[in-house]
């Protein structure tokens, strides 16, 4: 399925070089009228992820980044370069903080939350028990640290963990998982920060203010911008995983709705890239919240 929704992205992107973004959007749309296929947004397609780092091959590394199956399906948010290169945020901060780490093979795993979101309780489960014993494996036992690049990856994982039979919850409980906010702030307090100097959207997403973490997302937005500005009320952007790909009148009206401090902002910043996505279709391109910390960590 991964791979799937790789090639149907990329040939996606294929026909929009030919039609043009609006005539995309346009043929996709007629689509899912008559089949009830996704309709394509041109936020989703990005940049295929960073494969080489001088940290990938560490042996004992402080950390293992999990790339969740959304990062790998659409990509890191295109639009930011670095070096000459495609800018993989959260591998460049990591080894400016001086962050060992290992990237692990990951294909086809996943933490079972498409699954359990359309109602398939024990597909997702199943999911979910395949990813923690690959997490034990690569962690070595639990002795190195996992960071999930996605919150509401990271969130499923927390919340649905509760529902493994009591001998696999005992073998899993010595895993240490780190939610990417958790994680940005603990690389922001080891750089050496120069602050955004511009009015900037920052949206803590469902997952987020859920599992509390709203307030320690805002205090860091305060250190990498100087003006950042964020919703006016708690809300949702619509996207739901994936129901806004399917019914994008989710997203249309979700992001209309939100009341703002200011509207003069040129970008955002979040912790989920499918959000990235929604929120992006306000016309304000959000990305991720390690690009933010990227930019205000850059060396003078």
């Amino acid at each position: 399925m991964e791979g799937l929704a790789s090639a149907s992205l990329k040939g996606a992107n294929a026909v929009g070089r030919v039609a043009g973004e609006k005539g995309l959007q346009h043929l996709s749309g007629g689509f899912n009228r008559l089949f009830g296929t996704p309709v394509f947004n041109n936020s989703l397609p990005g940049h295929s992820l960073q494969k080489n780092s001088r940290n990938a091959e560490t042996q004992q590394p402080d950390m293992i980044l999990f790339r969740s199956c959304v990062t790998r399906t659409c990509g890191v948010t295109r639009g930011e370069r670095h070096e000459g290169g495609t800018l993989d945020a959260l591998i460049v901060c990591s080894e400016r903080a001086g962050v060992s780490f290992k990237t692990v093979s990951d294909a086809g795993q996943c933490c079972g939350q498409p699954w359990s979101s359309k109602g398939f309780k024990e597909q997702s489960i199943g999911k979910l028990t395949s990813l923690l014993e690959h997490f034990y494996e690569v962690s070595l036992s639990g002795r190195i640290p996992i960071v999930i690049d996605n919150s509401p990856c990271a969130s499923s994982v927390f919340e649905e963990i509760v529902h493994l039979s009591e001998e696999l919850r005992t073998r899993y409980e010595v895993l240490n998982f780190w939610e990417p906010v958790d994680y940005a702030v603990f690389l922001a307090d080891k750089l050496e920060l120069n602050p955004l100097q511009e009015a900037i959207r920052f949206f803590p997403v469902c997952s987020v203010r859920k599992s509390g973490r709203a307030t320690a997302f805002e205090k860091l937005a305060r250190k990498l911008c100087t003006q950042p500005v964020f919703p006016n009320q708690e809300a949702c952007c619509g996207m739901a995983g994936d129901r806004g790909l399917w019914y994008p009148e989710l997203t249309e009206n979700a992001t209309q709705r939100f009341h703002w401090d200011t509207a003069e902002v040129k970008r955002g910043f979040c912790s989920s890239r499918t959000c990235e996505v929604a929120l992006s279709s306000s016309g304000v391109q959000f990305s991720s919240l390690f690009d933010a910390l990227e930019m205000a960590s850059r060396p003078a």
